[in-house]
């Protein structure tokens, strides 16, 4: 059995981090499977490999395949995830970044998901690292992030509030009286 010390796997996964960045070896990356490969990384403990595996998603989500593959609600999921609970400068950056791309983009398929992807968790985070991040990038892409999207879903929500149908106060009364029973 061979065993891949860290420091051998960290630089691997840098390199292709690196080789997403090119559109000339996204067909490459595809064939390879390599997209599952830097998804994985992100359910990793090693910081160093989960900065991998979010530079390189953000690398290649211009790729039309790859952003079919990342805006699947289980990755997605696993993207929010991480960024939800890591402290990592660089990882933050990327996510949102990432974040970015994907809810910037016009594929029809993805304008599905934005409800999937900003939610009142990532945009609360959000908040916290634009008040909270002394690196200006984070705080830059925080604010680009909530004035392009983040607006845009507080208003959705006040809206699905303001268009619920009022509640009949008979109907509470009515399910007070029966619930004293």
């Amino acid at each position: 059995m061979n065993i891949i010390q860290p420091q051998m796997l960290e630089q691997v996964t840098a390199n292709l981090a690196n080789f997403a960045y090119d559109p000339i070896n996204w067909t490459y990356l595809h064939e390879a499977q390599a997209l599952e490969v830097f998804l994985e990384l992100l359910e990793t403990h090693n910081q160093s490999l989960q900065l991998h595996g979010i530079a390189a998603l953000c690398n290649i989500c211009l790729d039309r395949t790859a952003e079919q593959f990342i805006i699947e609600p289980k990755h997605t999921s696993i993207i929010i995830d991480l960024f939800l609970r890591t402290e990592h400068l660089e990882i933050v950056l990327h996510s949102i970044a990432l974040f970015l791309q994907i809810l910037s983009s016009d594929v029809q398929e993805t304008l599905k998901y934005k409800e999937l992807l900003v939610t009142p968790a990532l945009l609360k985070r959000i908040q916290h690292w634009r008040q909270e991040a002394k690196d200006k990038r984070v705080v830059n892409l925080c604010v680009v992030f909530l004035e392009q999207f983040g607006r845009r879903i507080q208003i959705t929500e006040i809206d699905n509030v303001q268009s619920a149908p009022p509640v009949e106060p008979s109907s509470v009364q009515s399910s007070e009286a029966g619930s004293n029973n």
